[in-house]
C-alpha cells in the first residue's frame, strides 16, 4: 500500500509539468472530531471516547480548469478521555495520534470569478497510535495502520495574487485498523498558493 501511495503521489508531483496546469500549494488546519473508537480489551467489548482535537496538513498537486489533484500529508491529534467496558465506564488519560497519506480529487463550481464551491474525496494510509491509562491500573496502547479515506465540500475566495483563503468539512476514516475503526470529522481554514 505505502509503494501505491509514493508511486501516486509522484506521479501528482509530476502533473504540474504538463500543459495548461496550475500548480497549487496548500496549508491547513482546524478542529478535529473524533467518533468513539470501538473495540475488544482484555476479551470485553469496549469503546474508547476522545476529546475533540486538531488537525493540520498540507497538499501538494495540480489544477485542470475545475478540477484539482493532490498528494496531502495530515497529522490529527486528540486526548482520550473515557474508556468503558464490562458494564464500567474509567476517566482516562492518554493520546490518540493519526498521521495521514492521501491522495485527492477534488471539484471546482465557481459562482463568480473569485468565489467557489467545492467537493470531492481521497484514499491513502493511515498510522493510528491511541494510549491511555487510569492511575496505572487500566492502561493500553494501541498501534496499527490501514487503509484510509476521506470525502469532503468546502468554499473558496481567490484573491487576484494567486492566493485563496476558504473553509471547509472532511470525513476521515480508517475503517479496518486492527479491530476498530477510526474515524473524525475535521472543520479546516485552507491557505492556498495557485502559481
Amino acid at each position: 500500500m505505502k509503494k501505491v501511495l509514493v508511486g501516486a503521489a509522484l506521479a501528482v508531483a509530476a502533473v504540474p509539468g504538463a500543459a495548461n496546469a496550475e500548480q497549487i500549494v496548500k496549508i491547513f488546519g482546524g478542529v478535529s472530531t473524533p467518533d468513539d473508537i470501538t473495540g475488544s480489551y482484555y476479551g470485553y467489548d469496549a469503546e474508547i471516547s476522545i476529546d475533540s482535537g486538531y488537525v493540520v496538513g498540507a497538499a501538494f498537486g495540480a489544477s485542470f480548469n475545475d478540477f484539482d489533484v493532490e498528494a496531502e500529508v495530515s497529522f490529527r491529534g486528540a486526548e482520550t478521555d473515557e474508556i468503558s467496558f464490562a458494564g464500567y465506564a474509567y476517566d482516562v488519560e492518554g493520546d490518540a495520534e493519526v498521521l495521514a497519506f492521501m491522495v485527492n480529487g477534488w471539484y471546482n463550481f465557481p459562482v463568480s470569478p473569485n468565489f467557489s464551491f467545492y467537493g470531492g474525496g481521497g484514499v491513502g494510509w493511515a498510522q493510528v497510535e491511541t494510549t491511555f491509562s487510569y492511575a496505572n491500573y487500566i492502561t493500553g496502547e494501541f498501534d496499527d495502520s490501514g487503509f484510509a479515506f476521506q470525502v469532503g465540500v468546502g468554499a473558496d475566495f481567490r484573491m487576484n495574487n494567486g492566493y485563496s483563503i476558504g473553509l471547509g468539512y472532511r470525513y476521515f476514516s480508517v475503517p479496518d485498523v486492527g479491530d476498530a475503526e477510526v474515524t473524525t470529522n475535521d472543520f479546516m481554514l485552507v491557505l492556498a498558493k495557485r502559481y
